[in-house]
């Protein structure tokens, strides 16, 4: 038995040694999609940002510079600079997903941007989306190409990958593959925004797929239908879409498509979407971009007012004074503010350079920071003594002197959304706590939030450090000033601007001081104090409220530029190193005059501050000693 057996174990080896291998079996598409986006990754980083581009896009394929171009073209004409080699692009896919045919796919992922030919290396943190078309000999190059950038690191750069849904349709159960699909796809897409004014959560649920990926300039993107609809319903409703093309999969059930929107607030940019179909069920958007699209687009016209009349127009950003130099702030905190204030200069001038109102511009910058964690105000509000979280806000239109503020506020999510609703829907200035958020849910034009939204490990460590020192005042007590507690955080935001049409706005907004008695309200909210705008003069303020009040300080600014015909430096100047100052009150100012002139001006060692002008170069700082960053 041994025997034979070992003769029919040779036996088997020697026909298995004449037998051919087993053919190795194929990849699947999307294997082969991802691998070539890897592929796509590592010839960036041997070769340049230029080289790749150049190999891995289509002929016809699009990137974003910041308007569409023929990415080929646009990398041949460009010069070549001498600090290339110093600029590094890297990027990994984390989703992917492809057509039942195989013939057109999408990736996204994280990536990161190093620039190491300036003194001080700049990084740049951001996610990639790209969509793919197998060419004729079966190789998938680039077809459409976006890339946001996002407030934060990634966790990596090699994150696991996940696959869209496994796709199995029957070919013949899609006909009619052609231009009329096309249409659908586009009218899809001027219908989506009325719906999602209107039904909001209801549109957004039926319109997106449960894994659908949401990727926006200047945030962090959002997977998940629950995630993205949540991002979706945050920003302003779009007023006007326009498809600039799309396409579709040879499959049917994967199509595309790209082009132009502009948002309430004259807010512009471009959006690209991918459609999914299963047999049998509508179109749903699987994933979406939105990126900003700076006026004045080459070759087209803006449908805007013509040019400015006022040549000086800009805006200003203020994020809070206190006692601190850059060299006590981590590096990912003093980056992390630089940023927020960026972005929000950047969402301002959107709406300024295409014709829109100052007091638009200043909501949009003063939003953007709200929804930051790194800032005292919204988000990242500082906590009551009671452990709680108490906002407050205000806006003024310097053209009609109309105004609103709010105080007390627990679970609006930005309350100078609120505020500006108190302008333009009350016939009052100021609303306080329940009465002020009971109207904002009378139209659901304000968005409401558990408290618990506020909350921040940063804030709470502020609190514990203030509940250490017992440093509250004692009712009877003066107040102190601010350097006697450099710990508390100081991270009032504000804007003031003025717009083509010469008119001026100021906004600001705040979570109060760090263990503030429970109904405490500062200067923030009260018009003439932290925030005033009047024809000629915009004020927004941050520091020791107490003061602000008692001295009228942004009003006193303004009321010096009107009949002492001070200039805005020297009245901003006067009231913060002088009146302000000799009293005992820390804190500064951000101001603007009807020519666009600024003054920034803060008697504490540190003040966070940024601005934007038609060149719309911004540059932000956070003490007097920093270079500007982004000039």
């Amino acid at each position: 038995m041994k025997s034979w057996n070992c003769t029919l174990s040779s036996a088997a080896m020697i026909l298995l040694l004449v037998m051919p291998a087993p053919a190795e079996e194929p990849a699947l598409p999307i294997d082969r999609l991802v691998e070539t986006e890897r592929e796509f990754a590592r010839t960036c980083g041997v070769k340049g940002i230029r080289q790749a581009f150049t190999e891995f896009f289509a002929d016809d394929g699009v990137n974003f510079q910041p308007h569409p171009v023929r990415t080929k073209k646009a990398f041949a004409e460009r010069p070549v600079s001498p600090n290339e080699s110093k600029r590094k692009l890297e990027w990994a896919p984390e989703f992917a997903d492809i057509s039942a045919e195989g013939d057109i796919g999408y990736t996204t992922g994280p990536s990161r941007f190093t620039d190491s030919s300036k003194e001080k290396p700049f990084v740049q943190y951001g996610a990639f989306f790209s969509i793919w078309k197998r060419q004729p000999d079966g190789v998938y190059r680039v077809l459409l190409d976006a890339g946001v950038d996002v407030p934060g690191p990634v966790a990596t750069l090699d994150p696991p990958l996940t696959k869209g849904p496994a796709h199995k349709v029957p070919f013949s159960e899609f006909l009619g593959r052609d231009e009329r699909e096309k249409r659908d796809l586009a009218r899809l897409d001027l219908s989506s925004g009325n719906a999602l004014a209107s039904e909001k959560e209801t549109a957004c649920q039926r319109l997106y797929a449960q894994d659908a990926r949401f990727l926006r300039d200047g945030h962090m993107p959002a997977a998940g239908q629950s995630a993205v609809c949540e991002a979706v319903l945050s920003q302003r409703a779009v007023k006007k879409w326009e498809v600039i093309s799309a396409g579709i999969s040879g499959s049917g059930d994967l199509g595309f498509t790209y082009g132009r929107f502009e948002r309430e607030a004259c807010e512009p940019g471009y959006f690209v979407r991918v459609y999914r179909r299963r047999v049998g069920r509508p179109w749903q958007i699987a994933a979406e971009v939105n990126l900003p699209r700076p006026p004045q687009t080459p070759g087209e016209t803006s449908g805007q007012p013509p040019a400015a009349s006022v040549a000086n127009w800009g805006l200003l950003v203020h994020s809070g004074a206190g006692n601190f130099a850059s060299s006590t702030l981590t590096g990912e905190t003093a980056a992390a503010r630089l940023a927020g204030m960026k972005a929000a200069l950047e969402a301002g001038y959107r709406v300024l350079a295409c014709g829109g109102s100052a007091t638009d511009a200043v909501q949009a910058a003063v939003e953007v920071m709200e929804d930051s964690p790194h800032f005292n105000a919204g988000k990242g509000a500082v906590f009551t003594r009671a452990g709680t979280h108490e906002l407050d806000a205000a806006i003024m239109d310097g053209k009609t002197l109309a105004a609103g503020a709010v105080a007390g506020l627990k679970t609006v999510r930005n309350p100078i959304r609120l505020a500006r609703y108190v302008m333009e829907k009350s016939p009052h200035v100021m609303m306080i706590g329940e009465g002020a958020e009971a109207l904002g849910k009378e139209d659901g034009a304000i968005e409401f939030v558990p408290s618990g939204y506020f909350d921040t490990q940063e804030a709470r460590d502020a609190l514990e450090r203030a509940q250490k020192k017992d440093v509250a005042p004692a009712p009877a007590s003066p107040p102190r000033s601010f350097s006697e507690s450099p710990d508390e955080k100081y991270g009032t935001v504000g804007a003031v601007a003025l717009d083509k049409e010469g008119r001026l706005a100021a906004a600001t907004s705040t979570g109060g001081m760090t263990n503030k008695r429970p109904g405490r309200v500062g200067d923030v909210p009260v018009i003439g104090a932290g925030t005033y705008a009047g024809p000629g003069c915009a004020v927004s303020a941050t520091g020791h409220g107490e003061y602000f009040i008692r001295y009228t300080a942004a009003h006193d600014i303004c009321a010096r530029v009107t009949y002492a015909k001070a200039s805005i430096g020297d009245a901003s100047r006067a009231v913060v190193m002088d009146v302000l100052k000799n009293a005992g009150g820390d804190g500064g100012v951000i101001a603007m005059d009807g020519n666009g002139a600024i003054a920034v001006e803060f008697n504490t060692t540190g003040m966070g501050h940024g601005y934007i002008g038609p060149d719309g170069k911004a540059w932000v700082k956070l003490t007097r000693e920093d270079s500007a960053t982004g000039r």
